[in-house]
C-alpha cells in the first residue's frame, strides 16, 4: 500500500466547513462550547475532518485550484489552447491536507533543444505545478518547472522558475486570480535555464562519485547505527543510485550531465527510489538547487571533481555532527 495519493481524481472531493466546539466536562448534555475564531474543513465524501483553521482562512478546493492552473497555462503560453493541457502527475499526503497537481503539454510548440547526447538531441518542456491545501501547509500556489521528456524527470530551479503564490489568508484569494507572464519573462527564464544545463556535459565526472553527490543534493544522510531493516533499504537506496548511473551513463557519458539525470531521476520518482517519507516537490527543488550551484562551480578552471566530493562529506559529516550535538542537548534539557 502507498503512502501518497498520486491519482489527481483522489483529491478533486468537496469540502465543507463547521463550526469547532469543545466539550467541556465529560458526559454532560449542554457542556459543548463553540471554540471562536475557528472552523474545521470536512470531507464531503466522507466526512472526516481534514484540518482546523482560523475563521479568515480562505478556502479553495482542489477542484478550484486547478482550474486556476489551467488558467495559469493560458496566460504563460497564450499559443496553447488551455484545453491542449493535461494532468499528468499528482502528490499528496493519505490526510489530503495539501497537494501538488502537474499539468503538462506534449506539443512541439513547448519544446526546446538542450544540451546533445552524442548525435541526439535532448529535449526538455515546461510543467506547470499547482500547489494548495487545506491545512495552512502550502499556500495556494503556481510554478514553472522543466522536464526532460524524454524521462519526465523534472525540477524546479531557482532563478529560472515563474511563480504564483497566494496566502489562503488573505481577501484577495477571493477575488479573480491574475497571472502576469508575458512572452519576453518565460523567455528570459528558458535562456536562463539553458544557460544552467550548457557546461554540465563537457564536465567530466567519475561514476564512482555519483551516489556521493546524489545524497548531498537530495540531503539523504547517512545513517548512523541502523537498524537491519534500515541497513537493507540503505543498500537498496545505494544499489538503485549504482543502477540509475550506469544507466544514464551509457546514455550520455560519464558527465555532470549524466549526474544531473540520476538526481533528478531520484527526485521524481522518490517511492521507487526508496524516498517514500519525501515530498516529490520538495525533492525537485533541491534538484534544481543542486543544478543551479553546480553550474556555477563546475565552470570555474580550478574545479576537480575529488577535491568537490571531499568538500562534500566534510560538509556532510560536521551537519551530522551538529544534528547528533543538537539532539544530545535536547535530551539533556528533559
Amino acid at each position: 500500500m502507498t503512502n501518497r495519493i498520486t491519482d489527481y481524481r483522489e483529491l478533486m472531493f468537496p469540502v465543507r466547513t463547521v463550526s469547532v466546539f469543545a466539550e467541556l466536562r465529560d458526559g454532560v448534555e449542554g457542556s459543548l462550547q463553540r471554540i471562536p475564531g475557528k472552523k474545521a474543513i470536512v470531507n464531503c465524501t466522507n466526512d472526516k475532518v481534514i484540518s482546523v483553521v482560523s475563521d479568515d482562512y480562505q478556502v479553495v478546493t482542489n477542484r478550484d485550484a486547478l482550474d486556476y492552473g489551467f488558467r495559469c497555462c493560458e496566460s504563460a503560453f497564450p499559443d496553447v489552447p488551455q484545453s491542449a493541457w493535461e494532468v499528468t502527475a499528482a502528490d499528496a499526503p493519505l490526510s489530503s491536507g495539501h497537494c501538488h497537481i502537474d499539468l503538462t503539454h506534449n506539443s512541439a510548440r513547448l519544446r526546446f533543444d538542450s544540451v546533445s547526447a552524442g548525435q541526439r538531441p535532448d529535449t526538455y518542456g515546461p510543467f506547470i505545478r499547482v500547489a494548495n491545501s487545506y491545512n495552512r501547509k502550502r499556500a495556494l500556489g503556481f510554478t514553472i518547472g522543466f522536464m526532460r521528456k524524454v524521462c519526465s524527470n523534472g525540477m524546479i530551479v531557482p532563478r529560472s522558475s515563474i511563480s504564483f503564490s497566494l496566502d489562503h489568508n488573505t481577501k484577495r484569494i477571493r477575488e479573480r486570480v491574475e497571472f502576469e507572464t508575458s512572452r519576453t519573462q518565460f523567455t528570459s527564464v528558458k535562456t536562463k535555464f539553458l544557460e544552467f544545463l550548457d557546461p554540465l556535459q563537457k564536465c567530466t565526472i567519475p561514476g564512482e562519485f555519483f551516489p556521493s553527490i546524489s545524497r548531498f543534493a537530495l540531503r539523504v544522510p547517512i545513517p548512523e547505527k541502523p537498524s537491519k531493516r534500515k541497513q537493507e533499504e540503505w543498500n537498496h537506496f545505494n544499489a538503485h543510485i549504482k543502477s540509475l548511473s550506469e544507466e544514464y551513463i551509457q546514455q550520455v557519458g560519464e558527465n555532470a550531465y549524466a549526474l544531473l539525470n540520476v538526481i533528478s531521476d531520484l527526485a521524481s520518482r522518490p517511492s521507487k527510489a526508496g524516498l517514500r517519507r519525501r515530498e516529490r516537490h520538495s525533492l525537485q527543488r533541491l534538484a534544481g538547487a543542486w543544478l543551479a550551484e553546480f553550474s556555477s562551480e563546475c565552470r570555474k578552471a580550478s574545479f576537480d571533481p575529488s577535491r568537490y566530493v571531499r568538500q562534500l562529506d566534510q560538509a556532510t559529516a560536521k551537519s551530522v555532527r551538529n544534528e547528533n550535538a543538537e539532539q544530545s542537548s535536547n535530551q539533556w534539557l528533559m
